[in-house]
């Protein structure tokens, strides 16, 4: 299901990777989890993404999640910061 909506992102906004963050929510109900840590983690590995479990309930990782969406945005608009390269990419930013 999340890799055909990856897809679909992709497809829809005409470039190979964008950066995102995969978040798990609900972690306060881990009585009732319905993927692992451990899928989740290879699922963000394999879309390239960062991936972070938080609640709203408890407030955990709330703020890191944003954190984390403006430090991967922020990578992606300079990668010359991050590896020398003069060559910036052009890049969007879709909140959905």
């Amino acid at each position: 299901m999340l890799g055909s909506i990856h897809d679909k992102i992709l497809d829809a906004t005409g470039v190979e990777s964008i950066p995102m963050v995969l978040v798990g929510s609900k972690n306060d109900l881990s009585t009732q989890r319905q993927v692992s840590e451990k899928e989740a983690t290879a699922l963000s590995k394999t879309f390239k993404c960062s991936y972070v479990e938080c609640s709203a309930k408890n407030k955990t990782n709330i703020d890191k999640i944003f954190q984390m969406a403006v430090s991967d945005l922020d990578k992606f608009n300079n990668p010359s910061a991050e590896t020398g390269d003069d060559q910036q990419k052009a890049a969007t930013c879709t909140l959905m």
